[in-house]
């Protein structure tokens, strides 16, 4: 091989190491940036709901699960689904709002599915199947009536 092939094969491997390294870590900190701003979204609806301010808190827990996934932190994840369905259940209730109720169900089902596939916490899961017992007993007593 003559030394220009060698040196455009050379700059074209570094360029895909570079490259990947690059995006590696513009990933990393995509990351971290979502994580952080998902836990400022929960800490802020912790806050709004120690102010009784329900319905700013459930949208502070919306825009934090717009980061957080359960592949990001299961655990995590999953609690604080099943914190924003007992919230959406409350005011659904005091409301008698069905379609709140529905999404409070999804909620729990979801939170019930990450700790069962992902986290194996046996106490959560029972506690977060009886939330979800409850809702579905309420959502059928507000539908019959």
């Amino acid at each position: 091989m003559n030394k220009k092939t060698v040196t455009i094969l050379v700059g074209f491997l570094a360029g895909f190491a570079v490259s990947g390294l690059l995006f590696d870590a513009i990933s990393f900190v995509h990351r971290r940036y979502n994580r952080a701003r998902a836990a400022w979204n929960i800490s802020r609806a912790e806050r709004l709901l120690g102010q009784n301010m329900f319905d700013l808190a459930l949208v502070q827990y919306d825009r934090a699960f717009t980061r957080l996934t359960p592949q990001l932190n299961a655990r995590i994840y999953a609690q604080n689904r099943n914190n924003q369905a007992l919230i959406l259940m409350e005011v659904s209730t005091l409301q008698n709002d069905i379609a709140g109720m529905q999404r409070a169900v999804k909620y729990f089902a979801s939170a019930l599915n990450t700790y069962t596939d992902l986290v194996g916490d046996q106490t959560r899961m029972h506690q977060v199947q009886v939330n979800l017992d409850n809702a579905v007993q309420t959502l059928t007593l507000k539908s019959i009536l």
